[in-house]
């Protein structure tokens, strides 16, 4: 039901379903403009995946695991059950949970805020510390309770 774009047209030689479409939205006058500066743009947007190097693609990958392997959506999800297991009541340990969450939901606000003024890798830098320091205090708290 949905037509191809016309960038997509354009790239595959199909001008003419690719005009078809423009005209279809923007009239034939600017359909003619338009697939003329889409024609200009399409050869310098195709560019390889190792474009900008294979250390760049492996640190963004391997980000994203370790992202998963900190573990703290197992932390969120299993949260009331975990301070249960630790001592705090049913009632407390979703308090609990609840203050977590919170406490997520600010300082990703602050993380959005800063990332602009501080960059990316010192927010990086100090999230892992900071996780890093939460995690190491949870599984003491598990440990010693």
């Amino acid at each position: 039901m949905v037509p191809e774009t016309p960038r997509y047209l354009s790239l595959k030689n199909q001008d003419d379903k690719a005009l078809a479409i423009l005209t279809k939205i923007n009239g034939s006058a600017a359909a003619k403009s338009i697939l003329q500066q889409i024609k200009q743009t399409v050869d310098a947007s195709s560019e390889k995946l190792f474009t900008y190097g294979k250390t760049v693609i492996v640190i963004g990958i391997l980000l994203s695991v370790f992202q998963q392997f900190v573990g703290i959506n197992v932390a969120l999800y299993y949260a009331p059950r975990i301070f249960e297991s630790m001592g705090a009541g049913k009632d407390a340990s979703m308090l609990q949970t609840t203050v977590m969450g919170l406490i997520n939901v600010v300082f990703t606000l602050v993380a959005i805020m800063t990332v602009d003024k501080w960059g990316r890798k010192p927010l990086l830098t100090i999230g892992s510390v900071g996780m890093a320091i939460g995690m190491f205090g949870v599984s003491s708290l598990a440990y010693f309770n």
